[in-house]
């Protein structure tokens, strides 16, 4: 089936079954709906909020202009999501969010089989960033105007950015992701093995990995802390081996007080400074320069 549903002075409530298809849903107040099934609507556009429950949404446009996005289903695919307030997303399967721009807090949640693959593209948050997921997500960048708190099975992902408080990233697995950044608050990451091309923090950098653990360069106003877990064998890698004198220039590693890198295994990396104390523990180190100011 397909076709047009539009309100011009009260809500909308839908109740599908099998697959339904439809090109817009529109309503001068809110949208819910409960999905036995396949609903896929083209533009969903309600004028408050927008609530779903049930089996599998697909939506290429949906917009809450004025309220909250409440969705609780078995699977979720949206193509462009705009929500004035909050988003409150759970699945037992996988979501995908290709651009979503939130203007409150967004809480994301796959609970369920840990082989589902999880997805965002352009994800953006004027408050709280909570993301939880059993299986793996792939993402694009994200921003949050606050705290940020991953806790996945598994991620590979692009930048990542709170604009005024701190960033917290857990795997069970393995944990990548491109820039890591605060400029008001704290990084902590811990996973079982982490790859960090870039991290920036006003304040403390401490990531754990139970293997290994490599950042391509980190600046801390306050304390670093590299560990890889006793017992696990992780290497730490860090900068880039210097093999000149002018290699031996940059600070791939910069703390603003303490800096520490601890591994089970080697510490293989370029150059550290830090302005308080600097320690370094491994099997082998092959470093380029070690300072503290």
């Amino acid at each position: 089936s397909s076709g047009n549903l539009t309100s011009l002075s009260g809500g909308q409530w839908l109740r599908t079954e099998g697959a339904v298809t439809l090109d817009e849903v529109s309503s001068a107040a809110g949208v819910e709906g409960d999905i036995s099934g396949l609903l896929a609507v083209a533009t969903l556009d309600a004028a408050v909020g927008v609530e779903f429950a049930g089996d599998h949404l697909e939506v290429g446009t949906l917009t809450a202009r004025n309220g909250d996005v409440l969705l609780d289903l078995a699977q979720l695919g949206v193509d462009q999501l705009s929500v004035s307030n909050d988003l409150d997303l759970l699945t037992s399967g996988s979501w995908r969010l290709d651009a979503a721009e939130v203007g409150g807090n967004a809480l994301i949640r796959q609970q369920g089989p840990t082989a589902a693959i999880n997805s965002y593209g352009d994800l953006l948050a004027g408050g709280t960033l909570s993301l939880q997921a059993s299986g793996h997500v792939n993402g694009g960048n994200a921003e949050a105007g606050s705290e940020v708190f991953y806790q996945v099975g598994s991620a590979a992902l692009g930048d990542l950015t709170s604009r005024n408080a701190n960033i917290s990233l857990n795997a069970a697995g393995a944990l990548s992701a491109a820039v890591v950044s605060t400029p008001a608050g704290a990084v902590q990451v811990d996973g079982g093995s982490v790859q960090i091309a870039q991290a920036d923090a006003l304040q403390t950098i401490d990531m754990l990995a139970n293997g290994n653990l490599s950042l391509g360069l980190g600046r801390s106003g306050q304390s670093m802390t590299l560990t890889t877990l006793s017992g696990s064998s992780g290497s730490i890698r860090f900068g880039t081996v210097a093999n000149n004198d002018a290699d031996l220039v940059p600070d791939h590693l910069y703390s603003g007080d303490d800096l520490t890198v601890e591994a089970d295994g080697d510490v293989i990396g370029g150059n550290l400074a830090a302005q308080d104390q600097l320690y370094i523990s491994g099997r082998n180190l092959n470093l380029g320069r070690a300072q503290s100011h």
